[in-house]
């Protein structure tokens, strides 16, 4: 990818993405400086070679360098600096250690002297020792002198003595000197170095310069803190849209009103928990609010609440089954309004519960209506009132434990019934001996001696 890459302790991120926005390196700005170990610049970045580059295709690097190292054709075209087979050095910025600071030459926009990208050539200083040769002091040098006048055929001197033979002779002292010294050395002063390659950055982040991110190898997921302003913000990106924040107050919102789901059908979060503030359910239009009243210990809803159908049959759960508002008690399903299908239902209230006087308690017919005031119970306290006739309908079930206490009207022998548990018994069917009326009133000495005090002789009693 020729990208350089960080090492955040658990993986390595880019610095500089590939696309022009994203990585780690997305928080280097434009126009800084790296030394690079191949021969080619990672994206979003060039080498730093003095050439001529496109202010409309760098723009980022033309607001951040000018016209500082040259000013290209004066309208469409900017200089970058030169760095090539050149050591960077820190600006000296009046300190002292740079001592040809004054004498730097101009950069590219005619700026020298003590200044961020001007240049000098090189130079070598004198060593704190002065160079020195070997020296003998005040010395001569013996030569030999051969027989002969003039010079000889090497350019020897030579002289005529009585003998003819040739002899030495002494050169004149000259005392101390020094020596000129050519030759040797090298073609420029270096400490040991490698070759690098100098790349400048040209690009900041898409949309800003921010202070922190960090992003996926194609850039478009992510987590932004912080944009252009300082607002305090965190954003987070996922496929190139930003999909929520948390605000400088510390909300969590989406971007998007009404866009997007918290957990899906096959990923829940397991327990939601929420302070005594409201629940808005619903759009910023038409909302309905749900809160816990913590004084009354019950739940607020400012909407009608619609229940579904559900087949969990747990005691204290409520459905709708499309016809009817049924509970579960007791191990079945019962209507809650009386006029549904469960297996056992409830007397539902009327729909006009301004017409029940206190104490009181109405029925409702299978059509819902409620039944006529006449007839309602009421309660004073001790006694259970009737205000009207209780009409029993004929039950056909077999009398048995279940049905034990029961009372029913037999249409065929027009007598009311009772169940022993073991068998319907009619009251009030004279000398039956079925008859509990006869059986427990009139054959029962026990009740008898109860009712009238007296034993013995069975009679009628009569009530007046």
């Amino acid at each position: 990818n020729q990208v350089l890459e960080l090492c955040d302790g658990s993986d390595w991120q880019e610095l500089g993405s590939g696309s022009g926005s994203g990585g780690i390196g997305e928080t280097i700005p434009s126009g800084t400086v790296m030394a690079y170990t191949v021969d080619t610049c990672p994206t979003n970045w060039i080498a730093a070679e003095g050439q001529e580059i496109s202010r409309a295709g760098y723009p980022d690097l033309y607001t951040t360098l000018g016209d500082t190292y040259g000013n290209g054709d004066g309208s469409t075209t900017f200089d970058i600096p030169d760095y090539r087979g050149q050591f960077l050095r820190g600006w000296d910025n009046g300190k002292g250690i740079d001592l040809n600071a004054g004498s730097r030459t101009d950069r590219g926009d005619g700026t020298t002297g003590d200044n961020v990208g001007t240049q000098q050539t090189d130079a070598t200083a004198r060593p704190n020792s002065n160079f020195t040769t070997n020296t003998t002091g005040s010395h001569s040098h013996t030569f030999t002198v051969f027989q002969g006048t003039g010079l000889d055929a090497g350019g020897r001197a030579r002289r005529q003595d009585a003998s003819g033979a040739s002899t030495t002779a002494v050169t004149n002292a000259t005392g101390n000197h020094a020596h000129s010294i050519t030759g040797g050395g090298d073609l420029e002063t270096r400490p040991v170095n490698t070759n690098v390659l100098y790349c400048i950055k040209t690009t900041n982040n898409a949309g800003g310069s921010y202070l922190a991110a960090l992003w996926d190898t194609d850039t478009d997921t992510g987590i932004q803190v912080e944009e252009t302003s300082d607002d305090d913000t965190i954003r987070f990106d996922t496929a190139g849209t930003e999909r929520m924040q948390i605000t400088s107050a510390g909300n969590l919102i989406p971007t998007l009103d009404d866009t997007y789901n918290l957990g899906d059908s096959t990923h829940r979060w397991q327990d939601l928990y929420l302070g005594p503030s409201s629940l808005h359910i619903g759009t910023n239009t038409n909302e309905g609010i749900l809160k816990f009243n913590t004084a009354n210990q019950t739940f607020d809803f400012d909407h009608a609440l619609n229940i579904g159908s559900t087949s969990n049959a747990t005691a204290g759960n409520i459905r709708y089954t499309g016809s009817d508002f049924e509970g579960y008690h007791n191990g079945s399903w019962r209507s809650l309004t009386g006029s549904g299908s469960g297996s056992t239902t409830y007397a539902g209230l009327t729909d006009t519960p301004a017409s029940i006087s206190a104490n009181q308690i109405q029925f409702a017919n299978s059509a819902g209506d409620a039944i006529t005031q006449n007839a309602n119970f009421t309660y004073d306290g001790d006694n259970l009132k009737i205000g009207g006739s209780i009409i029993l309908d004929n039950d056909t079930a077999t009398c048995d434990a279940s049905k034990e206490g029961a009372m029913r009207y037999n249409d065929t022998t027009k007598v009311m019934e009772f169940c022993n548990s073991t068998e319907w018994g009619s009251l009030g069917s004279g000398s039956s001996s079925s008859s509990y009326l006869y059986n427990h009133i009139f054959t029962s000495a026990e009740t008898w001696n109860a009712m009238t005090g007296l034993s013995g002789t069975k009679a009628i009693p009569v009530w007046v």
